[in-house]
């Protein structure tokens, strides 16, 4: 997958969850297709949260499902809240999302 704009090429390879101020770190990660996650968020994410939130936007690309299962307390709940809310930001859909 593209990542079309970062500053720091390597940045969403960081598992730092630092909380330092700053521009960068707000930054919104864009992906091809139009998919934006918040920084707010993408920031606080782990890498690899951020590879399942990658994932299901490839997921969504194809209009594929997809389940996401993990040992329990890895955060599937945040990259889900992460997707839904990159949805919403990309203005990609605005109204509610069926999870089953």
């Amino acid at each position: 997958m593209k990542i079309m704009r970062q500053n720091d090429p390597d940045a969403h390879l960081s598992d730092s969850n630092s909380d330092s101020a700053g521009s960068d770190d707000e930054q919104d990660m864009e992906f091809e297709g139009g998919f934006k996650v918040p920084g707010s968020i993408w920031k606080k994410l782990y890498r690899y949260q951020k590879t399942g939130v990658k994932w299901l936007w490839e997921l969504h690309q194809q209009e594929a499902g997809g389940i996401v299962g993990d040992e329990m307390g890895l955060g599937k709940t945040i990259q889900t809240i992460a997707f839904l809310a990159g949805l919403r930001h990309s203005k990609l859909r605005d109204k509610g999302a069926m999870i089953a």
